[in-house]
């Protein structure tokens, strides 16, 4: 792929601040739920324009294994909330993308910096990326350990601006995948062999109805849950509400916390299938999970690492926070 060499902005990128596995906003020391803000410079286009990445995502608050290490880290993490970071920073100069590319293969990870990838992980970085294969053998630890390497995942025909590239990689911006943060798309890295230059046709919008995001949703049913996954490989709490409604014709931000920006506040005695459900204490930015209220008191939701999609009683949540109608 063309445009500017990345070489010099490496060393930058690894300053980001990195995700939660309970979908906190973390920086280089964690520590509290509040956001935390880290400025970190992404990329010089035309020698001036700057960019800024900070990282977040709205995950499950917990994660429930047995293993004593695992407790403990999702006991103390903390939030993330790409809404507060992105409420309380300046705007800032962003780098106009140097062209635009589209995604290859059926899933494509996009990673926080070039290093993020591990052993387990170069399955992924092929022109043909064996995902089916990759999510199989994740354990649970390892599957945890995306936390702080993963920003998201790309889907076929998804168009991506790119922002740069050098050493196999390119830096791109997901523009449809939006947060507080990232009011213009997340930001990360990808495999240049993983993009082409051509225009790549996506999947169709279905009509614009909620029949069409419930059914979509209920195909991920037993699909293990997965940090940043948007696929049937694997998928988190928002990645599951983002390809329901999308499949609807709906482009919803990326994580929970701004999802809950979205469509008309509705009481708890008023739900209907296809409400929007967040759980999380105080103000939206704590939300930290999202489902699908699907009826007869029940909520399709990715709960956690070690889990899989599955339906749970609304009455089991002690955090219900409230909920959006995104579709009438």
């Amino acid at each position: 792929m063309g445009g500017p060499r990345l070489d010099d902005t490496w060393r930058r990128l690894a300053e980001r601040p990195r995700r939660s596995a309970t979908g906190g906003a973390r920086g280089v020391g964690g520590g509290t739920r509040r956001a935390l803000i880290l400025s970190a410079a992404v990329l010089i286009v035309a020698a001036d324009a700057t960019a800024i990445a900070v990282t977040d995502a709205s995950h499950p608050s917990a994660v429930q294994t047995s293993a004593a290490a695992v407790a403990t880290r999702h006991a103390t993490a903390t939030q993330r909330s790409r809404s507060t970071v992105g409420s309380t920073t300046k705007p800032r100069p962003r780098p106009k993308p140097v062209h635009y590319a589209w995604v290859r293969p059926a899933v494509a990870n996009v990673w926080e910096k070039r290093s993020s990838p591990r052993r387990i992980d170069r399955i992924t970085l092929t022109a043909k990326p064996n995902m089916r294969l990759w999510a199989h053998r994740l354990t649970v630890s390892e599957r945890l350990d995306l936390d702080g390497r993963l920003m998201t995942q790309a889907l076929h025909g998804d168009r991506v601006a790119v922002l740069g590239s050098g050493r196999g990689w390119s830096l791109i911006r997901l523009e449809p995948q939006t947060g507080g943060a990232f009011p213009r798309g997340i930001i990360g890295f990808i495999p240049s062999v993983q993009l082409s230059g051509k225009r790549i046709g996506a999947p169709k919008a279905g009509r614009h109805s909620v029949t069409t995001a419930l059914t979509v949703a209920r195909h991920y049913l037993g699909v293990s849950y997965l940090w940043a996954g948007m696929s049937r490989y694997g998928i988190d709490c928002s990645g599951l509400t983002y390809v329901a409604f999308k499949a609807a014709g709906v482009t919803l931000p990326r994580d929970a916390a701004d999802q809950a920006r979205l469509g008309t506040p509705v009481s708890r005695q008023h739900l209907r299938p296809g409400d929007l459900v967040f759980f999380g204490t105080g103000a939206r930015a704590n939300i930290h999970h999202v489902g699908i209220y699907v009826g007869r008191g029940l909520v399709l939701h990715a709960p956690h690492t070690g889990s899989s999609v599955r339906l749970t009683p609304l009455a089991g949540w002690s955090d219900y926070w409230g909920a959006r109608r995104i579709i009438r």
